[in-house]
């Protein structure tokens, strides 16, 4: 692949397309606790650090009459590239964030919070193996509590990786954590920020030889296991290609037993989306249609993929398997596929209008933040027979993000809707939008940089 080093707009797309989806070389590292002032640029007024110790977050669990929502962008110069984290107290189109409150980090990290809005939300540091517990108090004012936890020691990380979507609330004092460097899951206290357990998933995560394990998804089931996909891929000599291999482990949530399975027809999970029955889905990276259909996929090269675990099973389903480029009559390609309402997901398409001959070894890479690409609706399980273009979403960039969020409506109730974070000018701005309705999307509040998450954190 032949990037222009002399492009800033290359080297963005490179480097969201790298690390948005923790497509990336490093470990999980040795990050030292306290605040460190070259991390963040917040006004020491806007966030202050609690001096009573570790204690419970429940008296944040009643919301208060105006919530508060997180949200997490990265903005690129030449010279930086950081990530920031803020409060917003409405997501309503025309809403300003001010970056100027917003804490400021280096690099990339992630962002989570409880199911439950309960005040707080965990920042996972990309260079650091630091996670930070933040509390949002009724006035939307930021407060850092007063013990981080580093998972060096438990683990052998030596960096956070990117930290993107790898943790998961089990209940207000338990929570799993993915170090998919380390072949760790740690079971950590959110209340305490001290770590109960780690689990050694190095027996069937192990990577092949000359391959590098890298993991951007896992799941909960209906049945509280922790489903944890691992991908593996050929980041060595500029190769940023990945192999037709997808390993899984499944972690029972009361012995914290693990349970291995291996698939060879697909590879690079990073997305996933659920079904009607509890079925979850698996989906390569939002480039890999693109960088196979460009010939740049190495060797093996494989299309983006699906496969599926059958809610309780032990393993992937040996009798689904979809091939993207099937998705469409003119094989075109298929980047983000994310979460809708009931049963149905969104997949963004690259447009008819446009040929697929296009994508070359060169120009692969830059055609995916072209904001031409269509917005599909389909059923998962029923893909072919379902695949839908939903005319009146407005274009965007292939890389969406998706997931279902807490919002308050204007008439006061709370619900959980599906969104999504499109890209409709590349990848300078994201737009937050309510797919509820698959034929009329409501967009909202606009980003100013390239958003992964957006989050009811009150």
């Amino acid at each position: 692949m032949n990037i222009d080093n002399n492009s800033t707009r290359g080297l963005a797309l490179l480097a969201i397309s790298m690390l948005a989806l923790a497509f990336a070389c490093g470990d999980d590292d040795d990050g030292t606790t306290g605040t460190d002032p070259d991390m963040m640029t917040v006004d020491p007024g806007d966030m202050t650090t609690m001096e009573d110790g570790p204690g419970p977050m429940e008296d944040m669990t009643t919301p208060p009459v105006d919530p508060f929502y997180v949200v997490h962008f990265t903005q690129q110069t030449p010279e930086t590239f950081n990530s920031l984290v803020g409060i917003v107290p409405n997501l309503e189109a025309g809403t300003e964030f001010d970056t100027s409150t917003a804490l400021e980090f280096p690099g990339f990290l992630g962002v989570v919070t409880p199911p439950e809005p309960n005040g707080s939300f965990f920042v996972m540091l990309g260079d650091e193996t630091v996670i930070i517990r933040y509390d949002v108090d009724e006035d939307g004012n930021i407060v850092e509590f007063d013990n981080r936890l580093n998972y060096s020691a438990a683990t052998g990380a030596t960096s956070g990786n990117f930290m993107l979507s790898f943790a998961h609330f089990i209940s207000d004092d338990r929570a799993y954590m993915v170090v998919p460097d380390a072949l760790a899951v740690i079971v950590w206290n959110p209340q305490t920020m001290t770590i109960v357990e780690t689990i050694d998933l190095s027996e069937g995560l192990t990577p092949p030889e000359n391959l590098a394990a890298r993991a951007t998804d896992s799941r909960i089931d209906s049945s509280g296991r922790l489903l944890l996909p691992m991908g593996y891929c050929r980041f060595m000599n500029m190769d940023f290609t990945c192999a037709p291999i997808m390993r899984l482990a499944i972690i029972d949530p009361d012995t914290f037993e693990v349970t291995y399975d291996e698939d060879t027809r697909c590879g690079r999970p990073t997305l996933s989306v659920t079904d009607d029955d509890g079925a979850i889905y698996f989906v390569s990276h939002p480039g890999q249609s693109s960088q196979f259909v460009g010939g740049a996929a190495g060797d093996p090269a494989f299309p983006g993929c699906l496969i599926r675990v059958l809610d309780g099973a032990d393993g992937f389903d040996p009798d689904y398997y979809v091939n993207q480029l099937d998705l469409t009559p003119e094989g075109r390609p298929v980047g983000s596929i994310i979460p809708g309402v009931g049963n149905r997901a969104y997949a963004t398409v690259w447009p008819p209008d446009r040929m697929v001959s296009e994508f070359n070894a060169e120009n692969w890479f830059m055609l995916r933040s072209e904001p031409v690409w269509e917005v599909y609706s389909f059923a998962p399980g029923n893909e072919v027979a379902t695949f839908t273009l939903e005319d009146d979403v407005p274009t965007t960039a292939d890389q969406i993000f998706g997931r279902l969020v807490n919002v308050r409506r204007p008439d006061g109730s709370d619900e959980v809707i599906p969104i999504a974070l499109t890209n409709p000018d590349g990848f300078g701005s994201s737009t937050f939008n309510d797919v509820s309705d698959p034929a009329n999307w409501q967009s909202g509040i606009v980003f100013p940089g390239f958003t992964y998450s957006v989050d009811r954190v009150r």
